[in-house]
């Protein structure tokens, strides 16, 4: 687990002399309380993450400190690169702009795999060139933000073509040519990861990049969190990019808008004539055991007679241990107990015995915020591809009501004047039948006055001791046994909006799913309005090019040398030009005679940044007229 050698009789500073003084401090405390302690620590000497359990052998003064621990390196990153990602996604979406969007990827990247340099590469291999930016590097460090000549990299280029690019030290490997190195050397690279993203079979057209100028050994899980967070970005820059299009339209036109915290228990393996293990019966427990699996009276039973629908890989595992003597960990879900459990099984009998030892401790809460932390990326994306602010909503139900098996879930839109609740929006089942479209606030005064400054939690909506009979019983009306109303307020007690998750029957919410409710309802209240913003923006866009389009006179638009740059039909309808013949020849259609002085007019207009009002002779169908043109 440590990788340490020989290591009775030798001190401990001898193996790790830069150890962190929280390890020893830890160790003082045990020495000297004689309490035992149980936590998880990182060691940066080791780079490594344990668990670890320390208990004091002998009386008081005794120097003698017994330590079990483990190495949960793989856990604890897979549980902050999980997490990392959620953070990672949430900053990305707050940004507007594709270039604040970039900036905010290198920068969360740089800081979180702790490299000396991160930055973004754009390929033009039809040009023949990339370009490097945005970047984040340490202090003191040269910038690479340019433009650099592809073929300077012919064999980093041939390899993005076909994979990532995995450098642990560019002067040692063998793939880079000796002016490659050299180049590599100015800023300096030593140590590269690179995710590109392609288009087509092998055309590179942008990259994430992370580099050191010390030789640096890249885990597999660092490559393919990089490759990850390069699809990320990449999707996040080019929705920010098409954002920004479409306000750039509109802005044409307009400006808008126990002495240890683990159980343990002793079981009896119960095997048939066959000696397959069938069942295990419980012989002893600690104080813990009763904590963490709420199971009573259980002594001497049978482990399915208490836990009827116990998985049949477990008895396998089992027999396993006892009849080979190799000790055996694993993480379980218990449906009968509902409830997740991180557990390690030894034999205390010869091979072949009946007899095993269970130290285990429950994880439902960790394997819980897994699976939520993974719920919420999946959520986030999957709200992203909707198409308006109403499939947003029911999606957004459909997607709470499926992760947690809710009986009904609802929108719920407060209009306090009236002392009313619209349900705007609700999916569910049979168990809990269909609301109406409104609901009369002054029935339940006492759950609604909870909404105003907090989350309502009820997990037995009979038996709650805060409402009155009448509330209780107008509730259970409405087919809800236990429900958890989310709501978003405007200001200090003001209920605005709230998404309702609702049990047909009793039920026990715990902290993770209240907290699940609670960040579903605020994503959910951001994507619709940002919907609806991004739907308003399109249909301000139509009406007023329809307007443009539609108007009795000539509209145009022209670039700086006064030539037409986009398709105006107006234009067309009077001079008689095709749309072909209009860009980029509106001068073709001015008399000859008043061309020098209408080019003229227009040139020093641009320069001066001043209005036009001008009368000049129009070829039109008719012949040439004279026309007033006004231009700004």
């Amino acid at each position: 687990l440590t990788g340490m050698k020989v290591v009775p009789g030798r001190r401990l500073s001898e193996f790790l002399p830069y150890l962190e003084p929280a390890w020893l401090d830890v160790l003082t405390q045990v020495y000297q309380t004689g309490e035992p302690l149980r936590a998880e620590n990182y060691t940066a000497e080791l780079d490594q993450w344990f668990t670890y359990h320390y208990a004091r052998i002998g009386g008081a003064g005794s120097p003698l400190i017994a330590t079990v621990f483990n190495d949960i390196t793989e856990r604890k990153r897979r549980e902050q690169h999980q997490e990392f990602l959620l953070r990672f996604s949430d900053a990305l979406r707050l940004e507007t702009t594709a270039d604040a969007v970039a900036n905010k990827a290198i920068e969360l990247l740089f800081h979180h795999l702790q490299v000396d340099r991160c930055y973004i590469s754009e390929v033009f291999e039809q040009e023949g060139y990339s370009t490097v930016g945005p970047e984040c590097l340490q202090p003191g460090a040269l910038p690479m933000t340019g433009v650099y000549r592809l073929s300077d990299y012919p064999e980093t280029m041939q390899q993005l073509m076909t994979e990532p690019m995995v450098v642990h030290d560019s002067e040692a490997d063998p793939g880079f040519s000796d002016s490659e190195k050299a180049m590599l050397a100015l800023v300096p690279q030593r140590a590269l990861l690179v995710a590109p993203l392609r288009r087509g079979q092998n055309q590179v057209i942008w990259a994430l990049v992370v580099a050191m100028s010390t030789p640096r050994k890249w885990t597999d899980a660092e490559r393919l969190l990089l490759e990850d967070l390069a699809e990320r970005t990449w999707a996040a820059i080019e929705r920010a990019r098409g954002e920004e299009a479409l306000q750039k339209s509109e802005q044409k036109f307009r400006t808008v808008f126990e002495s240890i915290d683990e159980g343990f228990t002793l079981i009896e393996l119960v095997r048939n004539k066959e000696g397959k293990v069938v069942d295990f019966i419980y012989r002893e427990a600690n104080e813990a055991f009763y904590l963490f699996t709420g199971l009573q009276n259980f002594m001497g039973k049978r482990g399915t007679e208490l836990m009827p629908n116990l998985d049949a890989s477990i008895f396998e595992m089992m027999q396993s241990v006892a009849d080979s003597g190799e000790p055996y960990r694993r993480e379980d879900y218990v449906s009968d107990l509902n409830r997740w459990f991180d557990a390690h099984y030894t034999a205390v009998s010869k091979p072949g015995g009946n007899y095993l030892v269970a130290v285990f401790k429950e994880i439902t809460e960790r394997k819980q915020r897994e699976q939520h932390q993974a719920f919420l990326l999946q959520f986030s994306d999957a709200l992203r591809a909707e198409p308006n602010a109403d499939a947003v909503a029911d999606r957004s139900l459909r997607l709470l009501s499926g992760e947690l098996a809710l009986d009904r879930c609802y929108v719920n839109i407060y209009h306090l004047e009236e002392l009313r609740a619209e349900i705007s929006h609700q999916v569910g089942n049979e168990k809990a039948p269909p609301l109406p479209n409104n609901i009369d606030l002054s029935n339940f005064p006492d759950a609604f006055r909870v909404t105003f400054d907090d989350t309502l939690v009820m997990n037995d909506v009979a038996n709650d001791e805060r409402l009155t009979q009448t509330e209780k019983q107008n509730i259970a009306a409405l087919g809800i046994g236990a429900v958890v109303v989310a709501t978003l307020r405007r200001g200090e007690s003001h209920p605005l909006w709230a998404i309702v998750a609702v049990s047909a029957a009793a039920r026990h919410w715990t902290p993770g799913e209240i907290k699940l409710i609670e960040e579903v309802t605020e994503r959910t209240w951001v994507a619709i309005e940002r919907a609806k913003a991004a739907e308003a923006l399109r249909q301000s866009e139509i009406r007023f090019r329809n307007l443009v389009e539609n108007h009795a006179q000539a509209v145009w638009e022209a670039d700086a040398a006064g030539n037409l740059v986009i398709d105006s039909p107006s234009w067309c309808a009077y001079t008689g030009q095709t749309k072909e013949q209009s860009i980029g020849r509106r001068l073709a259609v001015v008399h000859p005679d008043d061309r020098r002085r209408v080019e003229e007019h227009w040139q020093k207009a641009v320069a001066t940044k001043q209005n036009i009002n001008l009368d000049y002779r129009v070829q039109t169908p008719e012949g040439y007229r004279w026309t007033n043109e006004r231009a700004t």
